[in-house]
């Protein structure tokens, strides 16, 4: 599929005092999941002759080496580009012993994401800097550009700096980071990021706040869903955990939603956590695949484990252990399986947990896929982590625990590396969060935290809550 081709036009520098232009020509088209980029150049130096080094940088990230061969200020590559994440980004610099020029490309699937190609080129060599550049006729760009619709920023074409190859690939990678990824570059995004962050918080807890709960989408009519107003889908896990997990949610907003959740969404009868009540049936809004699913099954209001997963992590976060043991013990499949007419109802093994558990009323507790779910190691995680507390964060070990408050002691065996930590949790004061003493070894640690160390020891961890 043809993509763009582009005439590159005004490309000059001076060589003795003479100013000198070049032309180029760039063709990409589309071969499923590969691009195919033909750049040809052009010159009026005709004493260019031999091969030249075009510098491919690929994903943002990857670079790959490529030769071109000028004859008399003529040649062309012709490249087969892979793509694993459907994105371009190419950034060419054409060098032999002194700089020709430069081209730097971006495609991101159909858009351009580069700057104007108008823009004055900042990174020519002195000489050609101190004279302005004339912007390329209208009528010779019109005639020259093709671009595939959907495309909405021109491509920037501009000099590079003086690179000589012999000073080697780190050279023109450094410079390239230079360019890219400047101090003053990454401190204004930054501040950007931190004001769009704000933007969304402050619309996420006004506009996405609906009384008692968070609203969980909008469609492309306007419908809500999500919304206490919602004939269907009025209430969705996903968006009360997460206004916890990400730290988004007001205070106040995410005790309330995380408690109308459980009010609306925990079955302790049928041990299912549903991911939105009601489900989806006959009401007039379409969400897309999921109400193809009968209502209760899978992602159309049964119990989608994963989102349970975070419901739990989103509990353990407020502090609320006895709730964040309860929920991790009802959706252990161990637990649906404890007789033999609960095993006839859920069906599946007891030490799997499931992708998914049905809340139809007619196959009510059954259990869905099994087998390959992400959700097993974001229990883990969970249960791990948030519950029983060891977190390891950089190389230090932590004992964070949130647990019921009935739990009298517990003990961890972690192993790292050649080393051997005996860890014993003691609750005598039925408390469902907080560290008061962290021992090592015998001597308490007052920053409530060990390094840990590859030295084949075994070390001996007292927490007292």
């Amino acid at each position: 599929m043809f993509l763009y081709e582009k005439k590159i036009g005004y490309l000059s520098r001076y060589q003795n005092g003479e100013k000198q232009d070049g032309a180029g020509f760039i063709k990409i088209l589309r071969e499923k999941d590969a691009y195919i980029l033909d750049i040809h150049i052009q010159s009026n130096l005709k004493m260019l002759n031999g091969n030249y080094t075009l510098l491919l940088l690929l994903d943002r990230q990857e670079t790959a080496w490529e030769q071109i061969s000028l004859r008399e200020g003529k040649g062309n590559i012709h490249r087969k580009i892979m793509l694993r994440n459907k994105m371009l980004c190419i950034g060419d610099i054409l060098y032999n012993e002194e700089t020709l020029w430069g081209i730097k490309l971006f495609l991101d699937g159909q858009s351009w994401i580069s700057g104007n190609f108008k823009e004055k080129r900042k990174e020519l060599t002195a000489a050609v800097a101190s004279e302005k550049e004339e912007a390329p006729d209208k009528t010779e760009a019109g005639q020259n550009e093709k671009i595939i619709q959907g495309c909405q920023q021109p491509i920037q074409f501009r000099s590079c700096p003086y690179a000589k190859e012999k000073a080697g690939q780190n050279d023109v990678r450094h410079a390239r980071d230079s360019r890219l990824q400047s101090k003053a570059g990454m401190e204004d995004n930054n501040v950007r990021y931190e004001e769009i962050k704000e933007k969304l918080k402050k619309n996420l807890n006004t506009k996405g706040w609906d009384g008692r709960w968070f609203k969980r989408a909008v469609t492309d009519d306007g419908e809500e869903l999500g919304s206490i107003n919602s004939e269907e889908c009025r209430i969705d896990s996903i968006s009360q955990s997460w206004s916890v997990i990400s730290g988004a949610g007001e205070n106040d907003k995410k005790f309330i939603s995380m408690q109308e959740a459980e009010n609306y969404l925990v079955d302790r009868e049928n041990k299912i956590i549903k991911l939105f009540d009601p489900a989806f049936d006959k009401g007039k809004v379409n969400p897309g695949y999921i109400k193809a699913y009968p209502p209760g099954i899978r992602e159309n209001g049964g119990q989608y484990t994963h989102a349970a997963t975070w419901f739990i992590m989103a509990e353990a976060i407020l502090g609320f252990g006895d709730k964040a043991v309860e929920f991790a013990e009802i959706i252990n499949p161990i637990n649906h399986t404890k007789t033999k007419d609960e095993a006839k109802k859920f069906k599946l093994e007891p030490y799997i947990l499931p992708a998914d558990v049905y809340s139809n009323k007619d196959l009510l507790g059954r259990g869905g896929w099994n087998w390959y779910t992400g959700s097993s190691s974001w229990y883990f995680k969970v249960v791990i982590e948030y519950i029983l507390g060891l977190k390891i964060k950089d190389g230090y070990l932590y004992i964070e625990p949130c647990i019921s408050k009935n739990w009298k002691e517990y003990e961890i065996k972690y192993k790292y590396k050649t080393s051997l930590y005996n860890i014993k949790v003691k609750n005598s004061n039925s408390k469902n969060t907080g560290v008061t003493k962290f021992i090592l070894n015998n001597d308490e640690i007052t920053e409530k935290r060990v390094l840990l160390q590859d030295n084949g020891k075994i070390n001996n961890i007292e927490i007292v809550m």
